[in-house]
């Protein structure tokens, strides 16, 4: 059976990155295993501690990834 992907946003930096952690918390204890959930980080240089921290939610459901919108 293919799961149907609901792609979800966010845009974080530091200050705001350990509340990102409870809000993903909410996401997985309402999300329904009939569903993939693909949680996209727009992120200004976050710390390595905090990806670390919102990472441990990937799960089978739960697919977490980063992208830097750092201007270099």
């Amino acid at each position: 059976m293919n799961k149907k992907i609901i792609p979800i946003f966010f845009a974080v930096d530091n200050n705001y990155a350990p509340f990102l952690s409870v809000v993903i918390e909410s996401i997985k204890a309402n999300s329904s295993m009939d569903y993939i959930y693909k949680l996209h980080v727009l992120n200004n240089d976050i710390t390595p501690e905090f990806k670390h921290l919102i990472e441990k939610y990937n799960s089978d459901n739960i697919e977490i990834e980063f992208f830097s919108i750092t201007k270099r």
